[in-house]
């Protein structure tokens, strides 16, 4: 038996465009699942870079802008330059003691002393990254006019790129000289993390 269903025509061109009407809005559904299920991942993505943020601010910590990181990372790099290794001891005594002769002073003995580790609270040897560091001190006996030997100690922390201390500093006249000249006993103290 053939079963023939006549429609009309008007009636078949309603039927296709509500198809396709449901067609697109299906597709059109789709298309919006998709991103919003994108933008879910990217809202929860953006959640947690602010908790990040959060909990980095929360911490004490202040983020720092690439700019200003870098200059920080220039003075780092230049605190770093500034430390001294015990192999390099006879140049720092060498240039010491040029310093000294340039300044109008004349050097009677300068010395290094043993190094000894850098104590922090409780006597404890100071550590920073793993690392420890330690005092290398050299002892320098000079004699000259008490300018002179203003100028040799401004000199030394205008010319030095090393960081240094003076631990100790003892000024006396000098017997059997003649007068305005003095004896000046230092210790200054250079800094090494890799003795």
């Amino acid at each position: 038996m053939d079963l023939k269903i006549k429609m009309p025509r008007k009636l078949t061109a309603g039927l296709v465009v509500a198809l396709m009407a449901a067609l697109v809005i299906v597709s059109e559904l789709a298309v919006q699942l998709h991103l919003h299920s994108k933008y879910r991942r990217i809202a929860a993505d953006i959640g947690s870079r602010r908790q990040e943020v959060a909990r980095a601010k929360s911490s004490g910590l202040n983020l720092l802008a690439p700019e200003e990181l870098a200059r920080l990372q220039k003075r780092v790099a230049a605190f770093q330059r500034g430390f001294v290794s015990v192999s390099q001891t006879a140049v720092i005594l060498d240039g010491i003691s040029d310093q000294a002769e340039r300044s109008g002073v004349r050097v009677v003995g300068v010395n290094s002393a043993q190094p000894a580790a850098l104590k922090a609270e409780g006597d404890v040897d100071f550590e920073m990254g793993g690392a420890k560091y330690y005092n290398l001190p050299i002892v320098i006996k000079i004699e000259g006019s008490s300018r002179s030997i203003a100028d040799f100690l401004r000199s030394m922390a205008v010319s030095s790129e090393r960081i240094f201390v003076v631990d100790t500093f003892q000024i006396s006249k000098t017997v059997g000289r003649p007068s305005g000249i003095l004896t000046c006993e230092l210790t200054i103290s250079f800094f090494s993390n890799n003795v």
